[in-house]
């Protein structure tokens, strides 16, 4: 007696992206936090008169001053429904490149390029993948 087993190819496609979607939003939360923690750290660098903080040194992340930069760090998750889900971590604040990649009369304080080092690439591949395969696992057991 042969047995059929019907394949919906469909359904595991979905079932796929859904779960990829909840993977890299996990991931880009965990960017945004990383980058947040960064740029919320006490300064390194030289305590100017008059100031209520130490400045932040050259090749380092930027000094908390005021907390509006850390604020303006968002993501962005509008691409999790595609073929390519994705997520992106930015800020719209003007001086986010300036910090990052320096000027004429400044040092780069670079804090979004830090989330490529080894640790913390490690830790976004972490909370991405257990996300993932939490969700998978969901939506696996409701799809029976």
């Amino acid at each position: 007696m042969a047995t059929t087993v019907k394949f919906d190819h469909d359904g595991a496609r979905k079932l796929l992206l859904m779960a990829m979607g909840a993977g890299v939003a996990g991931g880009t939360i965990k960017a945004q936090a990383i980058v947040k923690n960064l740029v919320n750290r006490k300064g390194t660098g030289i305590h100017w008169p008059g100031q209520s903080y130490r400045s932040s040194s050259p090749n380092r992340p930027p000094t908390k001053q005021t907390g509006q930069y850390g604020r303006s760090i968002q993501v962005d998750l509008s691409d999790l429904k595609t073929k390519n889900p994705r997520g992106r971590v930015g800020t719209n604040d003007k001086r986010g490149p300036w910090l990052e990649y320096g000027t004429r009369h400044m040092a780069p304080r670079p804090h979004f390029r830090l989330l490529f080092n080894k640790k913390n690439k490690s830790a976004i591949r972490n909370v991405a993948v257990r996300l993932f395969e939490k969700k998978f696992r969901t939506l696996a057991k409701n799809t029976k």
